[in-house]
């Protein structure tokens, strides 16, 4: 018998991942016990949308593979759109932050329109402005 999660099981990880945003990205600050905990909790509430029926270990595979099936990837550029589950997976493991990255504010030099003069002759170099 196939273990392939349905949809309702899918859309429930999400929410549960979506409650934790720490455990979906991998960066979980709590302790193992609280960490087991969630895991056994979400476990009974999968478990009760099935089946299939999954362990605690086989529901972390899942989540793996849901953050690795909306991550990047090779191959050619195609353009899809996501649906509402996948969607929120992608807001939920801050992609658009990873593809796109973060903004913040540029600091450095402003550059301004420098005027070059080069006199053939004498070979020098005139009117470069500076702002500093």
């Amino acid at each position: 018998m196939a273990k392939t999660t349905n949809k309702t099981q899918l859309e429930l990880l999400v929410q549960l991942m979506d409650s934790q945003p720490g455990i979906a990205r991998g960066f979980f600050k709590g302790g193992k016990e609280e960490l087991a905990k969630f895991w056994r909790s979400a476990e009974i509430k999968l478990n009760s949308a099935g089946p299939p029926m999954k362990t605690v270990a086989e529901w972390k595979k899942v989540a793996q593979n849901v953050r690795a099936r909306t991550g990047t990837g090779g191959g050619p550029n195609t353009e899809k759109t996501f649906t509402a589950t996948e969607e929120a997976i992608y807001k939920l493991i801050s992609m658009k932050e990873s593809v796109e990255g973060i903004v913040v504010p540029k600091f450095g030099l402003q550059a301004e329109q420098a005027e070059l003069t080069i006199d053939s002759d004498e070979m020098d170099v005139q009117g470069i402005i500076l702002n500093t």
